[in-house]
């Protein structure tokens, strides 16, 4: 069997059955409809379904075709942003405007960023890019300027004027790992110190920042547990 494209887009699978005395039957089926509905399937399983980005599970896929192909001197750069105000959008405004605004930031991030180039969502206000084969550090720089500006600026969303920002942090390979799990984790670890040195602007990985968070977090779980024991003994000083 085989499948024709007609002049109008219609796909024709085209059967042919050989008989007992050396005839054939061919049968011609229309199956347009059951491919585009296979190719929509196929979509819907690899695109956040809200703003029509790659989700997590495409830009893994993306990632790991760029790092196998990184030829030497070249690195891959992967991007971890999320949005600085986000949740006070969805608190006042609620989260139809929320939604919306999350569209207008996947077509300012998809207008940023090159053809070459993945954006994806990853859930929530969470965003990941992956910078295929950048020779210079200096245009991954460049990149996440261009988002930050970009998410900066100011939106209208149903008449609403709002303002919100974005923090970016950046791991590159195969220095700041080689899998996937291993680039987003030093991205998001990056992307911490971005927003603890006061939004808006960008941070690299370094080896340093994981000991310090991780520090930071265990400083946090043992006050938890401080205070569920009473551990804590007050002093007054004048």
């Amino acid at each position: 069997s085989r499948i024709d494209e007609l002049a109008d887009g219609r796909l024709i699978c085209v059967t042919r059955e050989p008989m007992p005395d050396g005839g054939w039957v061919a049968t011609h089926e229309d199956v347009t409809e059951r491919h585009r509905t296979e190719a929509r399937i196929e979509h819907m399983a690899c695109h956040d379904a809200l703003t029509d980005l790659p989700n997590r599970t495409l830009f893994g896929e993306r990632v790991n075709a760029a790092v196998q192909r990184a030829g030497k001197g070249e690195h891959v750069a992967v991007l971890s942003l999320d949005l600085d105000r986000f949740k006070h959008v969805n608190d006042t405004l609620g989260h139809p405007v929320g939604d919306a605004l999350l569209k207008v930031v996947a077509e300012r991030l998809r207008r940023t960023v090159r053809e070459s180039d993945t954006v994806a969502r990853l859930g929530g206000d969470e965003f990941a890019v992956v910078q295929l084969a950048a020779s210079q550090l200096e245009g991954v720089t460049n990149l996440a300027q261009r988002i930050i500006d970009a998410l900066s600026a100011p939106y209208d969303i149903d008449g609403q004027q709002m303002v919100i920002g974005t923090s970016v942090g950046i791991a590159i390979a195969p220095t700041d790992g080689e899998t996937v799990a291993a680039l987003l984790k030093s991205a998001d670890v990056a992307l911490y110190r971005a927003k603890t040195d006061g939004r808006g602007r960008y941070r690299f990985f370094e080896p340093g920042m994981d000991a310090a968070m991780q520090a930071r977090r265990g400083l946090e779980l043992d006050l938890r547990a401080a205070l569920v024991n009473g551990e804590f003994e007050l002093h007054y000083q004048p």
